[in-house]
């Protein structure tokens, strides 16, 4: 499980290496993406905003996700970068293929903010509080994963069992 923020720079980083680890271990890896934008509008367990419209982005993968497109928007997001201009969101999310009323209509009735507040509330209780934060095996671990340090990381997992 991965907790990031869209307009995070490691975070950023982060996704540039993710797909290279899924693709590395097909049968032992599973990402999970959850939000926690670090950005008061959505986000009360931070002391300041550091990632303003951080919270609208989320939003909108969430309803991007209701279409089944959660990752085409997220590669969208993340190939710009923490430069990423919340302005762009209608515009990318029709370049993803979103049916742009229902795309909307999600936005306007609070379901993708529902989605984004329910990860942070998951990750507070977890006691997470900066991106990237990951938890394998229940064990928490903040910052950029490499491949080559989850390699390592996944070697000490087997030999513990």
């Amino acid at each position: 499980v991965e907790f990031s923020d869209f307009l995070c720079p490691s975070c950023h980083r982060a996704s540039q290496f993710n797909p290279i680890i899924v693709a590395g271990h097909r049968q032992d890896v599973v990402l999970i993406f959850k939000h926690f934008p670090i950005d008061q509008d959505c986000n009360t367990t931070v002391k300041r905003t550091m990632h303003p419209g951080a919270c609208q982005i989320a939003a909108a993968t969430e309803c991007a996700h209701e279409q089944g497109q959660f990752w085409a928007l997220h590669d969208r997001v993340f190939g710009v970068g923490p430069g990423y201009r919340v302005g762009d969101l209608d515009r990318d999310a029709a370049q993803a293929g979103l049916d742009m009323t229902k795309f909307r209509e999600c936005l306007t009735s609070g379901r993708g903010m529902e989605a984004v507040k329910h990860d942070i509330t998951e990750a507070t209780r977890l006691g997470i509080n900066s991106t990237p934060t990951y938890v394998i095996s229940g064990l928490p671990m903040t910052g950029v994963l490499t491949p080559m340090v989850f390699d390592e990381l996944l070697s000490a997992l087997r030999e513990s069992e």
